[in-house]
């Protein structure tokens, strides 16, 4: 750090020699007096210099000093206001749960190898590749009635709430044809696909059942769900076969009494607990006819 000198300090260590080293003439001294005179008057004049400059060396380092410190501190105060504003944000509750519980028909399609697929595209292709498809199955949702949660990557996540008039076993029905219809879609989807010089795509979908938890991002305007039934139903998926799928066994408990299905019992999940947890492959009895794209 630099310390400036005042301007009435300098002056006065510039005109100091001058007033000093020419003393008023005496009448009656010796030249060798004045000589001596001179001389021991430089010498005063030179301590009072190195006096001034150590004066002002000190004041200089002890300015610097405080004005260290005064940094430090300042430093100090920003990382805790910083600290503070992120708590006070954390505290504002960025997702909002809304403590309520619902039984929904939870539900996840996701892309297969798309990771691979997608690294032989230019980022315009992998774009409208994810594109076609998640816009193709957001429509279907939306056709059997399903509210879309987000997508994670290559994968769409939805679920079917509770209806006034709409029982259990309906409301599972309707999550099972949502699936079906895409597995059907997949023809149509690639067509599209083909069109825009993309490659084909493969899917699995998982279906399941359970009690979630309700919230909301602060920016958001569509509610999360989290939830062991969201857990599973993801882990789940990775059973299933390509453009097939598979439910868990809550869900089964629910379905197996519908008519037009078969469900055959196709592997365990491991949920970390004593027991694993069934899944089920599905297939319909009478293909459908319809298009849903």
């Amino acid at each position: 750090m630099v310390c400036q000198v005042p301007f009435p300090v300098l002056a006065c260590i510039f005109y100091m020699p001058k007033l000093i080293t020419i003393p008023p003439p005496l009448p009656n001294a010796t030249r060798e007096s004045q000589y001596i005179c001179l001389l021991f008057s430089n010498f005063i004049c030179i301590l009072g210099i190195k006096a001034i400059y150590h004066s002002l060396k000190n004041i200089a380092n002890h300015l610097q000093s405080k004005l260290s410190g005064c940094y430090q501190s300042i430093i100090v105060r920003n990382r805790m206001d910083a600290k503070e504003q992120s708590i006070k944000v954390t505290n504002d509750d960025i997702i909002s749960f809304s403590g309520s519980f619902s039984d929904y028909f939870i539900s996840i399609v996701d892309i297969v190898d798309s990771t691979k697929i997608t690294s032989f595209l230019s980022q315009k292709q992998a774009c409208k590749y994810y594109a076609i498809f998640l816009n193709a199955m957001a429509a279907i949702v939306e056709t059997f009635g399903g509210r879309i949660v987000k997508n994670v990557g290559d994968s769409l996540l939805y679920y079917f709430p509770q209806k006034i008039g709409f029982s259990e076993k309906l409301l599972a029905k309707y999550s099972l044809e949502c699936g079906i219809a895409m597995i059907d879609a997949r023809c149509r989807i690639n067509e599209l696909m083909k069109e825009e010089h993309l490659p084909s795509v493969k899917y699995r979908i998982s279906v399941d059942y359970g009690t979630v938890m309700i919230a909301r991002e602060t920016h958001s305007t569509r509610d999360d769900i989290f939830g062991p039934p969201v857990n599973l139903c993801s882990k789940i998926n990775r059973h299933a076969a390509p453009n097939s799928m598979v439910i868990g066994g809550d869900m089964h408990q629910i379905a197996r009494s519908l008519e037009g299905y078969v469900f055959k019992q196709c592997s365990d999940c491991s949920t970390g607990l004593k027991f694993s947890y069934p899944v089920y492959s599905l297939e319909r009895n009478n293909p459908p006819c319809n298009e849903y794209l």
